[in-house]
């Protein structure tokens, strides 16, 4: 991400999309620069800022979807499974 400070709970909103290609195009295409993007298991994920400077992410995943990312269950688990 662009800043070092990281908080605990939910500081972010994260939406799927089909393709990380796609939508790396479409913000190029529109003046929105990247602020992070990592890979893990099987996800690819690009972040950005809202005009608000809200971190928003964006998730495309190899195949199909996994249940969580952690092979958790509950509730919780996918958020446990992502920092």
């Amino acid at each position: 991400m662009d800043i070092e400070a990281r908080h605990t709970g939910i500081t972010h909103v994260s939406f799927k999309v089909s393709s990380i290609e796609t939508a790396k195009t479409y913000l190029a295409d529109h003046g929105i620069p990247l602020t992070g993007e990592f890979n893990f298991k099987g996800m690819h994920a690009i972040f950005i800022r809202d005009p608000d400077r809200n971190v928003v992410e964006l998730d495309a995943y190899a195949g199909d979807e996994p249940e969580t990312r952690s092979g958790a269950t509950g509730q919780s688990a996918a958020y446990d499974a992502h920092d």
